[in-house]
Order: structure tokens, then sequence, then C-alpha cells
């Protein structure tokens, strides 16, 4: 069993979009749009947050907190409630977002125009069709290869920045 060679096989490299990218990507958004500014809320608080799609789109009006503790509350994978801090520059933007969809606490928090929850293949769609709008100002974004996790790792990857670690 020892003389058998191990499998060889290439492994995924983890993609991650750096800070210009991050700012292009929430800008992308048509701001004059409702559509829009649920995408820009959407986007930011997936990129802040680090949220899976499934449990980004199952975020309800009362999941957010802001103000003083300002987090994001869900239920993972595995049953596992966790709560996610906010920033200041996403507090503000899900603030406004909040007051204008105005929507009851158990309603979804990222819906449609109809108050129905979004699918997974939508927000793949949004942020395929934002990472165009924004390849156009951060030439450095291939639209191609960004999906909703990549969001996930750009989370992960801020973690790792040593500016982000107290000292």
């Amino acid at each position: 069993v020892l003389a058998i060679p191990a499998k060889r096989f290439d492994k995924p490299t983890i993609t991650f979009l750096t800070a210009d990218q991050i700012d292009a990507l929430v800008a992308a958004p048509d701001l004059t749009r409702w559509e829009g500014r649920r995408d820009r809320a959407l986007l930011l608080t997936a990129i802040q947050t680090g949220l899976r799609v499934a449990e980004l789109i199952g975020l309800n009006c009362a999941d957010i907190t802001l103000g003083t503790g300002a987090a994001v509350s869900c239920v993972g994978k595995g049953r596992r409630h966790r709560a996610v801090p906010l920033t200041a520059p996403t507090q503000a933007v899900l603030r406004v977002w909040t007051s204008e969809r105005a929507g009851q606490p158990d309603e979804p928090l990222f819906s449609t125009r109809t108050g129905n929850r979004l699918s997974p293949d939508v927000v793949q769609r949004l942020v395929r069709k934002h990472a165009t709008t924004a390849a156009a100002a951060c030439p450095t974004i291939r639209p191609d290869q960004i999906h909703p996790h990549v969001l996930r790792h750009s989370f992960a990857e801020t973690l790792n920045q040593p500016e982000n670690h107290p000292a």
C-alpha cells in the first residue's frame, strides 16, 4: 500500500478582492434606483460580515441591530447562531436601507420588489452584474471570476491583514 503513489491534483486558488476592488464593486450599483440601493446594502453587508449566500438571503429586518453594539445576527450552517459586528460605514448604509425598506421584523431584509426573498441565483446574478460594471472603474476585476463566495473570502482576507490586528 505504501508503494501506491499519492494522487496529484491542482489545488484551486482562493480568490478574493483587494480594497480597491471592493470599493469599485460597492460603488457599482445605481443608487438612483431602489434595486441599486438594495444591492449596495447587500454587497456591503456580505463583504463586511462574511455571511454565506443562504445566511444573507435568510436575514430578516429584525436580525439587524444598529447603534451601540451594532451587529447582524444569523443562523448559519449546522444551526449555529452568530452575531457579526458592523462597522460605522456599513451601519450608515443599512440605516438608510432599513428606513427605506420599512419592513416588518419578520420580513426579509433583502427582498424583491414584491417582498419575496431573493434566491441564491439572483444574488449570484447581481454580484456578476455589478462586478461587470465595476470592471470599468477597476480593470483588475475579472467579472467571470467574481461570485458571492468571493465576497466571503474577501472578508476572511481582511481578517488576515496585520493592520486589522491589535498590537
